[in-house]
């Protein structure tokens, strides 16, 4: 009886942590938001090409990848014994791979390859489609919200740019995924077979509410390209800092931990 009310205790001292955590990226991913309500010139800087929220969510980006890549190469890096034991083959931690160059895609995109780090011109054939005339290819008029001339589309066109893309993608594996496994057998039964990590809702629902927040803040804006691109910048910025908890559920924490 003592022993279950110790781990009773322990439990409901892990989940305040969590709760705390979540709270504290709740705040930072509000805080980013209301840099839109600072002087225009202030907040452009901010959000510019290579500028503090870009630059730092290109590295958030390359963290996140290089802990996925640990956890695939590392069985040992697994924080609960029971995450070693069920991941314990290269083969059963595939998708630790996979996620690992997803996160390294996502960082090369986002700094255009390097282009204006090392100064290489853009190959015609990708200057010709892309909108920013930069070495990317989510900026390819195929997957931006303004093709041919600049013209904004529409219909289903307009339904499938790159960060509508990305928003699918997260939002299956972070919030329908771990639903699905909850409530279906079948889907349940499917991702223990694949040896599929199934994240933790809780990210599904802040990367959500980052969603919910970007629109609640857009009447803020002047109506601008400039100031709308600037906070779909910090849109970009939260997502990128809500992924980066992604490999710590299976991770840890070092030291003092606040397991997921």
């Amino acid at each position: 009886m003592i022993g279950y009310k110790i781990k009773e205790t322990a439990v409901a001292a892990k989940k305040s942590k969590n709760y705390t955590l979540y709270f504290g990226l709740v705040l930072i991913m509000i805080l980013g938001f209301t840099t839109v309500l600072l002087p225009k010139e202030t907040f452009l800087s901010l959000v510019k090409e290579d500028g503090p929220f870009e630059n730092a969510g290109a590295l958030l980006f390359l963290t996140t990848s290089i802990m996925f890549f640990v956890l695939f190469f590392a069985q040992n890096k697994f924080y609960k014994p029971e995450d070693r034991a069920y991941f314990s083959s290269f083969s059963r931690r595939i998708f630790f791979l996979l996620l690992g160059l997803l996160f390294f895609v996502l960082l090369g995109e986002e700094i255009s390859w390097g282009q204006r780090i090392l100064g290489f011109e853009t190959p015609d054939a990708i200057e010709e489609r892309n909108i920013q005339d930069e070495f990317n290819f989510h900026n390819l008029d195929v997957f931006h919200l303004r093709g041919e001339d600049k013209v904004r589309k529409t219909g289903i066109a307009a339904m499938f740019t790159a960060k509508k893309i990305f928003v699918y993608v997260f939002i299956s594996y972070l919030f329908l995924l771990p639903l699905a496994v909850k409530f279906i057998d079948p889907i349940k039964n499917l991702a223990n077979r694949l040896y599929l990590p199934v994240p933790k809702i809780e990210l599904g629902i802040l990367f959500i509410l980052n969603i919910i927040l970007f629109k609640a803040f857009k009447p803020f804006s002047d109506g601008t390209t400039g100031m709308l691109r600037g906070l779909a910048e910090v849109e970009e910025f939260n997502f990128a800092l809500i992924l980066l908890l992604l490999p710590l559920i299976w991770l840890g924490m070092p030291s003092k931990k606040l397991s997921f």
